[in-house]
């Protein structure tokens, strides 16, 4: 049912969910992704959709996937690329929401929301840029124990833990190669999948836990900090070994729910609403003992039934059922 508008002034692609002309303005964002095809936006606009309707938004959820060129830099992309949209959102048909960076919060708190507190709990972070950096320093400052970290240059990992001001600081010091600098054994990036924690941190793109990395997994939980990160074939593997899989509906969903909150709330009072918004939505999973991500998708498809027409009800979650993006 995804609707597709092929981009001109770049190479990329508008996914919508849902009709815009039946249920109003969708909302997306915006992912720079070389290999990103016409299934990755989908289930990105897909991702949006579940997202809001979690959080009982009547929101419909786009996606822009631009493949980016070597001979443009990424300025000059967004430039073309919001005047080619700009009649698109006066026409109301699509707004490109341009969110703050408060992806780690709510990772942070949909973990800690499972575990009830992150007090002794051994989390790995697999991927460790900037994002991945303040992961691990809420993790450790509510009491978690920094257990590894990866990145493309490889992965270490240490029984007593990490310090991520350490670990944060030889990273600005040696950029991917910091796992080098910090005086541990160095592994392969993909043997921080290994570690027996009680979770990991896995971004990516679309589809890029399938059921290779599933298999892998010596994590208790899963925790995306990506949107629409599961491949079917991962999380189908996941269950079948006893492996939470939080939704990544919820754990991505800080800046979206910022963006949404009501009027006159400050900085601060939005950070917290969207905390508690999260944890309450993984706390029910936990409370009613079933799995999370089902959990949160039986909720989302519950609330779209109230406002949406029959024929645009979405057919499932946002998970990639074709292989994933290389």
């Amino acid at each position: 049912m995804v609707l597709v508008h092929h981009l001109t002034s770049v190479d990329g692609e508008i996914a919508f969910d849902l009709d815009p002309d039946v249920v109003g303005t969708a909302v997306g964002r915006l992912y720079l992704r070389e290999g990103a095809t016409v299934d990755h936006a989908a289930v990105l606009a897909r991702a949006a959709t579940y997202r809001a309707a979690l959080f009982e938004e009547r929101v419909a959820g786009a996606a822009v996937t631009v493949r980016p060129r070597l001979i443009d830099t990424d300025s000059e992309t967004l430039a073309r690329l919001r005047a080619e949209v700009e009649p698109l959102t006066e026409a109301g048909r699509f707004a490109l929401a341009d969110e703050p960076a408060s992806v780690a919060r709510g990772v942070v708190a949909a973990m800690q929301a499972w575990f009830r507190t992150l007090d002794g709990r051994r989390v790995v972070v697999h991927g460790f840029d900037d994002l991945g950096a303040e992961i691990a320093r809420l993790v450790v400052e509510r009491g978690g124990i920094l257990a590894g970290v990866s990145n493309a240059s490889g992965a270490v990992a240490s029984g007593s833990g990490l310090d991520p001001v350490v670990v944060d600081a030889a990273r600005a010091d040696h950029g991917d190669l910091f796992v080098t600098q910090l005086g541990l054994e160095l592994h392969r990036s993909d043997e921080a999948l290994d570690l027996a924690v009680d979770a990991i941190v896995v971004g990516g793109d679309v589809g890029a836990l399938d059921r290779e990395i599933a298999e892998r997994v010596g994590a208790a939980v899963v925790v995306p900090s990506s949107d629409a990160p599961y491949a079917e074939t991962g999380l189908d593997t996941l269950r079948r070994r006893g492996v939470v899989a939080l939704p990544d509906m919820a754990t991505t969903a800080g800046p979206a729910l910022e963006a949404m909150a009501p009027r006159g709330l400050t900085a601060a009072e939005k950070a917290g609403r969207a905390d508690r918004l999260i944890a309450e939505r993984i706390e029910g999973a936990r409370a009613s003992k079933v799995d999370p991500f089902r959990y949160a998708a039986t909720l989302a498809e519950t609330f779209l039934t109230t406002w949406l027409p029959a024929d645009q009800l979405p057919d499932g979650p946002a998970v990639l059922t074709t292989p994933s993006m290389p």
